[in-house]
């Protein structure tokens, strides 16, 4: 990511190694996070969630698509940053890892409760899917205020949470442009309900 910057996530100015620590010297994103807006105005339109998600999708498109690709694995509403003009970055990489398919399951378990895939509990190994996981959680808390385990969203973003948030990986969306791509139908169909309740 030093040498091949993603847009959407800090800049890695310098890395360095201290004491047998490794020490990123990174971006500095100004905005208000996810958690914040939650916390100051509650659930967020639907216009909006499907907004940042579609440039979530973008952003994690870019991370997948690395050879090997780069699993986030720590996807929260902390996490993501607003900047002043509407533009969405994921931050803290922290828990980021190389997902060459060499592992037969996750050796150090991390992740946010709540958000972490059943995977990263030990039950198989992080990839793709388990980021597309904690975007359906996301998805969820934005909409309701609450996890998927404990209320469902309804409407047009209901049916895209519930394949992400699937126990079973080989039952979730395969990749995240298919996520953005059921966003973008869900998005049209929003769009068409909001003008017919002002029409």
């Amino acid at each position: 990511l030093a040498e091949h910057p993603i847009p959407g996530i800090p800049r890695i100015y310098e890395v360095t190694e201290v004491d047998s620590r490794l020490v990123l010297v990174e971006e500095y994103i100004p905005g208000t996070t996810l958690q914040e807006l939650l916390d100051t105005d509650g659930p967020l339109p639907q216009a909006q969630v499907v907004d940042y998600m579609v440039q979530l999708c973008t952003i994690l498109l870019s991370l997948h698509s690395c050879n090997p690709p780069i699993v986030h694995r720590d996807i929260k509403p902390s996490n993501l940053v607003v900047t002043s003009d509407g533009i969405l970055k994921l931050i803290d990489l922290n828990a980021a890892k190389l997902a060459d398919g060499s592992d037969g399951k996750d050796t150090v378990l991390l992740g946010t409760p709540g958000f972490a895939a059943p995977e990263q509990y030990g039950f198989g190994s992080s990839d793709a899917q388990t980021d597309i996981y904690a975007l359906g959680t996301l998805m969820n808390l934005l909409l309701t205020g609450q996890l998927s385990n404990e209320c469902t969203a309804t409407g047009p973003l209901a049916p895209i949470i519930r394949k992400c948030v699937m126990m079973e990986r080989a039952r979730r969306c395969s990749s995240v442009l298919e996520v953005q791509k059921a966003l973008s139908v869900a998005e049209t169909e929003i769009t068409k309900k909001e003008a017919g309740q002002h029409g």
